[in-house]
């Protein structure tokens, strides 16, 4: 028969001692460990900052625009909103800390991705 090699795309799980002992070698965190290395970390994307690279805008409404034009994000209802600055602050902490994505709340590594 034909001598094949293994695709490099092969899914197939196959279990050794070597794909073991990385796991073993460096346990996971628990949640409540990540979330407090995070705390110690990251930081909060400031609220003249877009939330999806790392514009900088001198004002929050400069910095609504951009992203609007940019990236379509834009707060519904914005004129019955009470407190615009605390929105974006909590965005911020989401997106910077929590590494949160604003649309489906999946969460991410870092917050660039």
């Amino acid at each position: 028969g034909k001598n094949r090699t293994k695709p490099v795309f092969d899914t197939k799980q196959e279990s050794s001692d070597e794909d073991e002992e990385p796991e073993s070698a460096a346990p996971e965190l628990t949640e409540e460990e990540l979330i407090q290395q995070r705390l110690q970390t990251a930081t909060a994307i400031p609220i003249t900052d877009s939330l999806f690279d790392n514009h900088k805008s001198k004002t929050l409404e400069a910095n609504l625009e951009y992203m609007r034009l940019n990236f379509g994000f834009f707060i519904p209802y914005v004129d019955a909103l009470e407190d615009l600055e605390g929105l974006m602050t909590y965005l911020g902490e989401k997106v910077g800390i929590g590494y949160s994505c604003v649309y489906c709340t999946k969460e991410f590594y870092s917050p660039s991705a």
